[in-house]
């Protein structure tokens, strides 16, 4: 059938891969057509964080097909509550949950006593917990259990005072034992996908470190309250669809961005090694591309932050199951040049993926395609807050 090429673009990073997201929802909106027929569909769940943000700040609607908002997540409040007793040990909620998860048999006639014994003696949860976990109303197991949450805590304070609050946030998931409990209560695929999430938090408590490099961990926690409050969708009709390939089989939608075609993404690196599991994430590809009625783009990041390390990413290997008159490289979008189609010089010649190089301008950086575009520079993911991916003369580089 004619119709529209299939829409391909490289994004340095996930945060650019969101903006351009909703660029285009932007540009389709304005043009008239219903954000009831958008869909943005990814392979894991805790790719939906940056997208939601990016569509927050631009004040476009949305709902999660299939699942809760990202700052509603199970995880992402158990661990948020754990950071928000660190800045207000008076907040009931926050003490209820943190103190629960993992078990520890403290239940909630425990903590109806620890509330009384705050209100009355007008002193925060924490220090009430600390009182009752020494005296001899609590039997011996649950004064353990409450002295455990209470260590625990006291090292996160101290923690909050030296560490960022991504690492903060790591630190946590050790001292607590988040990875474990999850396992214990699920599966290996959602266990795995809780963890993911978990990260996905400590990559946004980083990104906004570097942009309000003065801020404190309370207005992290502030700006999470707020996204969560800004992003209901009560009442609202016309909405762009966020969701998994899992939820997108049946579905249809005029247009459709299907983000994160990378390697380790898609397919996912749990599934890159069996041969039946690697099908799965084909047929999973399949139907999200199949989705589109009218319009389809696809995208990767070259340099993706996140889970429990930043990537350097390759395109999956899907893209390349497309066939190549179908696809019109979007706007930003560089093909790289083979080998047989400019020779290299002296310098392209030695550098390789990954290695660390030095620019007079912008400072050490990575090579992520050190092959040159058809301008003859190549790409490099420079290390200095703001600069990212940029497009640089190999011969200004200093291999490190």
């Amino acid at each position: 059938k004619s119709g529209p090429k299939i829409a391909l673009f490289a994004a340095s990073s996930e945060y650019d891969e969101a903006a351009f997201v909703a660029d285009k929802i932007e540009d389709l909106s304005r043009s008239g057509k219903p954000l009831s027929e958008i869909a943005v569909f990814y392979r894991t769940n805790a790719q939906s964080r940056v997208i939601e943000e990016e569509l927050v700040n631009r004040g476009i609607p949305y709902i999660v097909v299939g699942g809760v908002r990202f700052y509603e997540r199970r995880e992402i409040k158990d661990v948020l509550s754990y950071l928000t007793l660190i800045v207000n040990p008076r907040c009931y909620a926050s003490f209820t949950r943190a103190v629960q998860f993992p078990k520890r048999g403290v239940g909630s006639g425990t903590i109806e006593k620890i509330a009384k014994l705050a209100a009355r003696e007008n002193i925060d949860l924490l220090q009430a917990a600390s009182e009752l976990a020494r005296s001899s109303k609590l039997s011996a197991p649950i004064r353990t259990g409450l002295q455990d949450f209470l260590k625990i805590m006291e090292r996160l304070k101290k923690l909050s005072t030296t560490q960022p609050a991504n690492k903060l946030i790591k630190r946590t998931v050790d001292l607590v034992g988040f990875e474990e409990a999850y396992a214990e209560e699920s599966n290996r695929v959602e266990a795995a996908a809780r963890m993911e999430n978990i990260f996905e938090l400590a990559a946004a408590a980083k990104s906004f470190f570097e942009i309000n490099p003065d801020a404190e961990l309370r207005d992290f926690l502030e700006q999470a309250a707020l996204t969560t409050n800004m992003d209901s969708d009560a009442g609202i009709t016309d909405s762009v669809s966020l969701l998994t390939l899992h939820c997108a089989k049946g579905l249809e939608f005029d247009t459709v961005f299907l983000v994160g075609l990378e390697e380790g993404l898609l397919p996912h690196h749990l599934n890159m090694e069996d041969p039946s599991l690697l099908a799965e994430e084909r047929r999973l590809c399949y139907v999200g591309i199949t989705r589109a009625k009218v319009n389809l783009f696809l995208s990767y990041a070259l340099y993706r932050s996140g889970l429990r390390f930043t990537n350097i990413a390759r395109p999956s290997r899907f893209i390349k199951d497309i066939p190549p008159e179908l696809i019109d490289r979007a706007e930003g979008y560089e093909e790289i040049a083979t080998p047989a189609s400019r020779a290299p010089s002296e310098s392209i010649r030695a550098l390789s993926t990954g290695q660390l190089v030095e620019h007079p301008a912008y400072g050490k950086g990575q090579v992520i395609m050190p092959m040159p575009n058809a301008r003859g520079k190549i790409t490099v993911i420079f290390f200095g807050r703001g600069l990212g991916a940029k497009e640089v003369d190999p011969d200004e580089l200093i291999p490190l």
